[in-house]
């Protein structure tokens, strides 16, 4: 349990990171090779933020799985088609079909709204928590650069939630 809980919110941290990054990217802004350090305080605001937009990801989490089985898709179904989409490889091997695809098309802005909601409540969260969001970010980017700031990351994450398995 324990490590299934890290696992979710280390992906709330990558999917506001990777989003980040993206922007940077597009902007033609350098990833930062020499983050500032971070100190206690700061990673235990992080850890409090992260523990308070877990429950908005489960609950985006819970709305696209709706939307998906409302369309008629398994979710199993889903996640092949879209690991066939981002990969070139895995097209072939997976056939989609045209009924599939419409479906798909018609779910996309449904997914897009869920997501986009969410994140505007995540960044609602990270600031009402104390933190920018560009903050928030460089401590993500330091965690997952810095094994020693892992490792206070997960601790912390067991100690406010008592989560021992």
């Amino acid at each position: 349990m324990q490590l299934f809980r890290i696992i979710i919110l280390t992906t709330i941290v990558g999917l506001l990171s990777a989003a980040t990054v993206y922007s940077q990217a597009e902007m033609g802004v350098p990833p930062q090779a020499d983050l500032p350090e971070v100190t206690d305080a700061e990673l235990e605001t992080f850890v409090d933020t992260i523990l308070e937009l877990e429950p908005i990801q489960e609950k985006a989490n819970e709305e696209i799985e709706e939307v998906i089985q409302e369309e008629g898709f398994t979710l199993e179904r889903f996640q092949q088609i879209l690991m066939a989409m981002q990969n070139p490889q895995l097209a072939g091997q997976v056939n989609v079909t045209n009924d599939e695809q419409e479906k798909l098309a018609e779910m996309q802005p449904k997914l897009m709204q869920i997501q986009m909601d969410a994140e505007e409540q995540m960044i609602a969260k990270i600031e009402d928590g104390g933190l920018s969001v560009e903050r928030y970010q460089q401590i993500t980017q330091s965690i997952q650069q810095r094994e020693d700031l892992q490792e206070k990351f997960e601790a912390l994450i067991v100690e406010k939630t008592g989560d021992t398995e």
